[in-house]
């Protein structure tokens, strides 16, 4: 069989076509199984774009900055799995009255400063992760 039909070469035409638009590789190893996702990029967006929602939610946890990082990964992980990941990028999750967004949107682009939020997500690739704690399979 020629190697162009081999899946790796699909696989990084697809990561470098992603990686040329401005996307980031992602580290496999942050992701995590249970939840579904990587509570470490989670964070990072959440802290660079809503400081004081997640500043109101460290302070709901006495301070604690990891007892706030893993409530906001269990409350974004739990409204995925109920609502469906479309419908938490859209409306984002609430969680002890604080809304968190996990995904900006331009509503306009008059002001200088409307693509500002939106210029912040965080979009990512990791190639072959292991998604199920059911299994135990490394795809390389």
């Amino acid at each position: 069989m020629s190697p162009v039909h081999h899946e790796k070469v699909f696989e990084d035409a697809i990561e470098s076509a992603l990686l040329s638009k401005g996307w980031v590789r992602g580290a496999k190893d942050l992701y995590d199984r249970a939840l579904g996702l990587n509570p470490v990029e989670l964070l990072h967006f959440v802290r660079s774009t809503q400081l004081k929602e997640w500043e109101r939610l460290v302070t709901l946890h006495t301070g604690d900055d990891a007892a706030a990082a893993r409530r906001l990964a269990d409350v974004v992980a739990k409204a995925i799995d109920n609502e469906g990941a479309l419908e938490v990028l859209r409306h984002g999750v609430k969680d002890r009255g604080i809304t968190f967004k996990v995904a900006f949107r331009p509503a306009h682009t008059i002001a200088a400063d409307a693509l500002e939020p939106y210029e912040r997500n965080i979009l990512s690739v990791v190639r072959q992760l292991r998604y199920s704690e059911a299994t135990g399979d490394e795809l390389t």
